[in-house]
């Protein structure tokens, strides 16, 4: 692993508790001898595949224990195979991005009902 495990950004997120989507579901699946985890969102149709290193800290987020805990945790059970801070960051900002998991509080789910409509209007439009 090159680089450092630490973030200078880690103090940002290091106490937020987020979690998975109620309306996500997460499928295993196997491709050439390797394991995947492939997240849907029942409500907006969208999917993201994850690596079984990134499924280790993505199904511990139950929205109440902190990614400082979850990460000290898999650092004491994985070692020098655990995500870095940074990577940590990235994997929950594009997860959260992309609605699968909520960081904290419980989502709007009227919200996100208007921001499908929304796509599925512009779709239409052509835009």
């Amino acid at each position: 692993m090159t680089g450092s495990m630490f973030s200078p950004l880690w103090y940002r997120v290091a106490e937020r508790t987020p979690g998975i989507g109620a309306d996500v579901l997460i499928q295993r699946q196997e491709s050439r001898g390797e394991v995947w985890y492939v997240l849907v969102n029942a409500v907006t149709g969208r999917q993201c595949r994850i690596d079984r290193r990134s499924y280790r800290l993505v199904g511990r987020l139950d929205g109440h224990r902190s990614l400082q805990e979850i990460w000290d945790t898999l650092l004491h059970e994985d070692g020098d195979q655990t995500p870095s801070q940074e990577e940590v960051i990235r994997l929950v900002r594009q997860l959260g991005d992309l609605g699968f998991i909520w960081m904290g509080a419980r989502p709007d789910f009227g919200n996100q009902a208007e921001r499908r409509d929304e796509r599925k209007r512009r779709r239409i439009r052509g835009y």
